[in-house]
């Protein structure tokens, strides 16, 4: 499989960037081809300032992506939520990327658009500082709702898989190298976020409901003996 792993992380040297390693080795490993593009060695305007109404010069940075888009069948996008959104210079790189054209266009009499980048999938990959269950619960997961309906889907990239791990300033070497261990092994067992990671925050106690609403729209990865899974979500369908 031709696999395009986009590590948006302005700083490849951070926790994101080890997890992007892992990643693409275990992708190597398994005879996978893979391309890779670490956004802070991208060198490129961010910024539309016309709109689409006036279509900047590519830069050599960009056309490789546009390139490494077409080329693929999986995307793999790996970012840290910041302020509940991905970082301004994803959001740029999409921008520009992603123009009429190429990922859509829109029909001239009608409000439908056809979608030019099928056939493809996606994992968006996302750590936060907050646990996974908060950016649901608080912000409805602002980010995913953009990154995954609003552009991958847009442009026909589907499924996407959604993998968050949350609480990351908590984290100590041990269990970030359990982390980056299963995400390379790409394999995430399931439990209910009603179990042992929420007791504490009272959710025994919740209104029926409101548990079983919870037992059934969010799973969470089941942690390794000696881990805690606070924090940690994985969902191919996550909204």
């Amino acid at each position: 499989m031709n696999i395009y792993i986009l590590l948006a992380h302005p700083d490849k040297t951070s926790f994101n960037g080890q997890l992007a390693d892992a990643y693409e080795q275990k992708l190597l490993l398994a005879g996978h081809q893979v391309r890779r593009q670490n956004i802070s060695e991208m060198q490129f305007d961010p910024v539309l300032w016309k709109g689409y109404s006036v279509i900047e010069q590519f830069e050599p940075d960009m056309q490789q992506t546009q390139e490494n888009i077409l080329w693929c069948q999986k995307w793999v996008i790996i970012y840290p939520v910041w302020w509940g959104s991905v970082p301004a210079i994803l959001k740029g790189l999409l921008d520009r990327a992603l123009l009429p054209g190429f990922g859509f266009k829109y029909h001239e009499k009608d409000p439908f658009w056809d979608q030019y980048l099928g056939k493809r999938s996606a994992h968006v990959i996302t750590t936060s500082d907050a646990p996974a269950i908060w950016l649901w619960w608080q912000y409805g997961n602002s980010d995913i709702k953009a990154i995954r309906k609003a552009t991958l889907e847009f442009c026909g990239i589907k499924p996407v898989k959604v993998t968050r791990i949350g609480r990351v300033k908590y984290l100590d070497d041990d269990k970030r190298s359990n982390i980056i261990r299963d995400i390379a092994a790409d394999y995430f067992p399931f439990q209910s976020v009603c179990q042992k990671p929420f007791k504490k925050s009272g959710c025994s106690n919740w209104p029926k409901p409101f548990k079983q609403t919870l037992k059934t729209a969010f799973l969470i990865p089941k942690p390794n003996p000696g881990t805690s899974a606070w924090g940690l979500m994985s969902s191919a369908g996550i909204t």
